[in-house]
């Protein structure tokens, strides 16, 4: 059964598949060379402070699941085209919210 698949997994995963989804469906329309740089930094920016937030919670070593999200999901709702520096302060700002 194709459901079974999806118990096996956790929320996060599924949600970061959907966005990675959701991103490459719009991309199709855009274009890579737009939104690139914009996603690479958001998920980049994200994802590391995410790492360093929890490395000061002297937290073992995990995938930043969470940063990964954050990162997508500002990526997505920002404008295409949108200056790096602001996505990346866009993205450090919601992972601290």
């Amino acid at each position: 059964m194709p459901l079974s698949i999806f118990k096996k997994l956790a929320a996060k995963d599924i949600i970061l598949a959907t966005l990675l989804i959701l991103l490459i469906t719009s991309v199709s329309f855009v274009g890579w060379n737009k939104v690139i740089l914009q996603t690479i930094v958001c998920i980049f920016s994200a994802a590391t402070l995410d790492l360093r937030i929890n490395f000061l919670k002297r937290t073992k070593y995990f995938f930043p699941k969470a940063g990964l999200i954050t990162g997508l999901i500002v990526a997505l709702v920002l404008p295409i085209g949108v200056n790096p520096l602001i996505a990346g302060f866009a993205a450090l700002v919601a992972n601290i919210t």
